[in-house]
């Protein structure tokens, strides 16, 4: 700490003394931190997922780790409409209709994004399982995002997970876990409005040949679906953009 006298003649002709007093403070590194807290921060390709890299984004105390999936797999009921071509009936109780697993890609010029939020549980283990953990998107080439007509999907992009065991001693073991229920776990009704059933129908139907399944491009899916945008999901296409 430093100190320093001087003495101020003042206009009428009394002298006043004025001490300064200098200490060093770390006021730069606060000002450093507080203009980096919501800064966006990528980390491309930290991993590999069943043959699909993922990246890290974080913006101030938020952690995602994001993947463009080449398919999503449909495990639900499965039933042959009047124009020869399969659609899932997620809704469907009778159990008269064979339920099995096809893969369904994207349709033409959508990308199609799972993003997982890492949560901190204690110095050793992370999670996705929380509330709010998991997105599922899809954005165009322009990285408009938009709303897939899928059940379990709220009108945020959050998706209903289920329940399953999301902690891990690694980001990657617990990106897995998630990646893996997304995958493997059945569909249901829940979110599965009228609105979402009629765009299914367009966009998510396979034609039989011989003993495959074909998926059947959608390219009008754009026009189909409603825009989804927040703040969670412009953080996301960070992670997404060159």
């Amino acid at each position: 700490m430093i100190e320093t006298d001087e003495i101020v003649l003042k206009s009428d002709g009394t002298a006043i003394r004025r001490t300064y007093t200098e200490r060093p403070c770390n006021v730069v590194d606060k000002i450093q931190e507080s203009m980096s807290q919501n800064v966006t921060r990528v980390i491309k390709r930290v991993g590999v997922i069943d043959s699909i890299p993922y990246h890290l984004v974080r913006s101030g105390t938020e952690t995602f780790a994001v993947m463009t999936l080449p398919s999503l797999n449909l495990t639900t009921p499965w039933k042959m409409d009047s124009d020869g071509l399969m659609r899932p009936l997620f809704d469907d109780a009778s159990g008269e209709n064979p339920s099995m697993q096809l893969a369904w890609p994207p349709s033409p010029g959508m990308a199609l994004v799972f993003a997982a939020r890492i949560y901190t549980i204690d110095a050793g283990r992370v999670a996705t399982r929380y509330k709010d953990a998991c997105y599922l998107l899809a954005m165009d080439s322009s990285f408009k995002s938009f709303l897939l007509p899928l059940p379990n999907l709220f009108d945020t992009g959050y998706m209903c997970m289920g329940e399953f065991d999301g902690t891990d001693a690694t980001i990657h073991g617990a990106f897995q876990k998630a990646y893996n229920q997304l995958q493997h776990s059945k569909w249901n009704a829940d979110l599965y409005s009228s609105d979402r059933k009629s765009k299914v129908k367009q966009m998510m139907a396979f034609k039989p040949e011989g003993e495959k399944f074909v998926p059947v491009p959608c390219k009008e899916w754009a026009g189909l679906l409603s825009r989804c945008e927040g703040v969670t999901i412009e953080m996301l296409k960070g992670a997404l953009k060159p």
